[in-house]
């Protein structure tokens, strides 16, 4: 199951993984998560001694999974990636269970999904299309060459701008995990910056073309 863009704190995400460690016997859950530009993996309960010095993380990966019947494990996999797709498995040899975990768990997560940065990491590069295709419709009314070459010059450069600020400046999930609350800048920002990035690249195409005409 795909899940949208995330922000999570901490009351919630002890929560989320207690639900989710139910139906298991056995099992010892694992988090991998990223840590001063490493990827570290730890038993769900090491993390969780240390999870309040870590303040917000980006990446995040549940793993619980212990053996079933015919040799087949049954799992339940939680993975959130800062700019990847967020992403729910499960797996187990009663297609039932498999069904209702994954959705109640699904619709549960979807109750910390930040709906305008889903929106934008969902149609954002069709911005860049529409950025694109206006440049086209409009490059007639430019009257000389050189004009004509500046204004896709730039266009150019405000889409990889566009690009390089989705890639690294808007992510796909926030954990955090300490107990002190994010100010309301840190909790504005992520869902702010899209439509800002959004309406700076309109105005500043419009401003170059009328330069040029």
């Amino acid at each position: 199951v795909f899940i949208g863009a995330v922000r999570i704190y901490h009351d919630d995400l002890w929560g989320l993984v207690q639900f989710m460690q139910r139906d298991f016997l056995i099992a010892r859950p694992t988090i991998t998560y990223s840590v001063r530009g490493s990827e570290v993996t730890k038993y769900l309960e090491d993390f969780q001694s240390e999870a309040s010095t870590l303040g917000k993380i980006r990446r995040f990966k549940l793993v619980i999974q212990e053996p079933e019947a015919y040799g087949i494990n049954k799992v339940v996999v939680l993975d959130l990636n800062p700019f990847g797709a967020n992403e729910l498995r499960v797996q187990g040899i009663n297609e039932s269970w498999v069904t209702g975990k994954s959705e109640v768990t699904a619709r549960m997560l979807r109750k910390y999904q930040n709906g305008l940065v889903t929106f934008y990491k969902k149609f954002g590069l069709a911005l860049n299309q529409l950025i694109f295709l206006a440049m086209l419709v409009v490059i007639p009314a430019i009257p000389s060459l050189w004009k004509r070459a500046a204004f896709v010059v730039a266009i150019i450069i405000i889409l990889y701008t566009l690009l390089g600020i989705y890639q690294r400046l808007i992510p796909s999930t926030t954990l955090y995990l300490s107990s002190k609350d994010p100010n309301w800048l840190e909790k504005l920002w992520p869902t702010v910056l899209p439509w800002i990035v959004a309406f700076t690249a309109t105005i500043a195409s419009g401003l170059i073309l009328k330069w040029l005409t």
